[in-house]
């Protein structure tokens, strides 16, 4: 035993002279020396983080490689014959098998409250005034109110920065409203907008709308820019990209679904659709799917009494002309809203309460 320990103790030595910076060191070497696609690789903190030459300062960036997961990645992408070598294989499964600290569950984006204003950074802010065509019969603002207004500052907010023209055409993937004190009418409105989260594509903009009558309302919406010749998703140019993070860190945002229930086995409520729901690119406008949303929530009065919260997700486009079934159902304290065309869901909302 003794021997074989001064054996191992004389191999890490050597290691270590040939390859500075430990099994990291050795790892790095290997697939430097055994892959032209992988470049400038820099171990910082973690063998799981790796910068390439352009990246800002403290910012991970993946680079341009196809070896950019954790060790584990790395280990697998070793050819088989090193990986066979009594000396390097201790060395990967130091870094593989390190043990792991035990996770508490996170909750569910459903239940997390939205992002605080800012302190600091580039905000969107104007006043506007309540009109008597957004309010209820309770002269409250109503939830497709609230989404004309969202659309209106976005807008707007493309004047201020200068950037509607070379970004005009963005669609939204999903809406998120805390309605958390109802605005009554007759009311001014202040409304905040600014960014939470980006990517060269897309971004979550927050919106904050207070009214001088004591109203709350908090929204986010998952913005995708969108290059409306070839109906995909665009770049954003550098200087709006810049002038969005002053009020984030998170620049690699990514898409996750929120709402994934099956349709209800029970026929749906057909919609109908007007040629005033369409928009420049033939899709059925935002408005018209909270339209739907509160024709069918408005009688959920336990719900709507206190701090409560809408989501919506844009599955797929409604165009005019097709037949639009409505299914909702509601389980506990939760109200789903499906919007199906032959079977397929092309959006769903929940009603639920505010946390």
């Amino acid at each position: 035993m003794g021997e074989l320990v001064a054996r191992a103790q004389r191999v890490a030595r050597r290691r270590a002279q040939q390859y500075p910076g430990g099994p990291v060191g050795l790892l790095r070497r290997q697939i430097h020396l055994r892959s032209p696609l992988l470049f400038r690789c820099v171990h910082d903190a973690s063998p799981s983080i790796y910068h390439d030459g352009t990246h800002r300062a403290g910012t991970p960036i993946r680079p341009a490689a196809v070896f950019t997961g954790s060790a584990l990645s790395f280990k697998r992408a070793l050819p088989a014959t090193r990986m066979e070598d009594p000396e390097v294989l201790p060395m990967m499964n130091q870094l593989v098998d390190r043990p792991t600290t035990p996770t508490t569950p996170t909750a569910s984006p459903l239940e997390l409250p939205l992002a605080p204003v800012p302190a600091t950074g580039h905000i969107f802010d104007v006043t506007r005034r309540l009109g008597t065509v957004d309010m209820d019969e309770n002269q409250h603002l109503r939830i497709d109110g609230i989404a004309r207004h969202l659309q209106d500052a976005g807008v707007d907010h493309l004047v201020h920065t200068g950037a509607l023209e070379s970004h005009p055409h963005w669609i939204v993937r999903r809406t998120v409203i805390d309605v958390l004190r109802p605005i009554t009418w007759p009311a001014q409105l202040r409304i905040r907008r600014w960014c939470s989260g980006i990517s060269p594509r897309w971004c979550t903009m927050r919106v904050r709308i207070d009214s001088d009558t004591g109203g709350l309302v908090e929204t986010e919406g998952f913005w995708i820019h969108m290059n409306k010749d070839t109906m995909s998703p665009s770049r954003v140019a550098d200087e709006f990209f810049d002038l969005m993070c002053t009020t984030t860190d998170d620049r690699r945002l990514r898409w996750k679904q929120w709402l994934d229930a099956p349709l209800p086995a029970t026929p749906g409520t057909r919609f109908p659709l007007r040629r005033t729901d369409t928009d420049h690119f033939q899709h059925i406008t935002n408005t018209a799917y909270w339209h739907a949303v509160h024709e069918f929530t408005a009688d959920t009065t336990d719900l709507l009494a206190g701090p409560h919260r809408f989501v919506l997700e844009y599955n797929k486009p409604i165009r005019y002309g097709e037949a639009l079934d409505i299914h909702a159902d509601r389980v506990d304290d939760a109200v789903t809203v499906w919007f199906s065309v032959d079977g397929d869901i092309r959006a769903i909302a929940q009603l639920r309460p505010a946390t």
